[in-house]
């Protein structure tokens, strides 16, 4: 049970801790708000350590979303994407109201340049609510990638409508106003 405990809660306090390689330099990883942070960057050893744990767990019950959305998580964080996209389609294949499965799953294609699907899997994200300004800036992030500075603009504007002191969509709106 502490080890269900344990690997649930690194779903729940660790996404997104800037590991990702893909978004580190731009800072375009933000953690949803309903996950919290606690500013420490999980080792190599310790991820693998808890990937095992999910392994045994999901040996005994491979059908529980929570132990798939925290293994895809880990290997989010190991910066393995196909893995977290397969183990995070099956959770919501499993579960498909949990907002933060297809938050992970577009930050996962995100990585892989898979910018259309990130922007699909985001969108459904927001018509699961609640609305939260860390998935607007996100789709805002991924639109201006495909220069579709309009949708950009749109997105930043409900993000900072959501978190007036979110800088990150200030500086995306301005991108995409110059862009236009």
């Amino acid at each position: 049970m502490k080890a269900l405990v344990a690997l649930s809660t690194l779903i729940t306090c660790s996404l997104l801790l800037g590991l990702s390689a893909c978004f580190a330099e731009s800072g375009a990883i933000r953690p949803s708000s309903t996950m919290k942070s606690n500013n420490s960057v999980h080792t190599k050893a310790w991820l693998q350590e808890k990937l095992l744990q999910a392994n045994s767990m999901l040996e005994k019950n491979n059908s529980d979303s929570k132990i798939l959305g925290a293994r895809a998580q880990i290997y989010f964080e190991l910066k393995d994407y196909d893995k977290a996209i397969v183990d995070i389609s099956k959770a919501i294949a499993l579960d498909s109201k949990v907002q933060d499965y297809y938050y992970l799953r577009a930050l996962s294609k995100g990585c892989k340049k898979q910018n259309k699907d990130a922007i699909s899997d985001l969108s459904r994200a927001i018509e699961i609510g609640p609305a939260r300004s860390s998935i607007h800036y996100q789709r805002a992030y991924f639109y201006s990638l495909l220069k579709d500075y309009s949708a950009s603009a749109a997105d930043a504007h409900k993000a900072l409508q959501l978190d007036p002191k979110d800088y990150g969509s200030l500086v995306l709106l301005g991108s995409a106003d110059f862009s236009q």
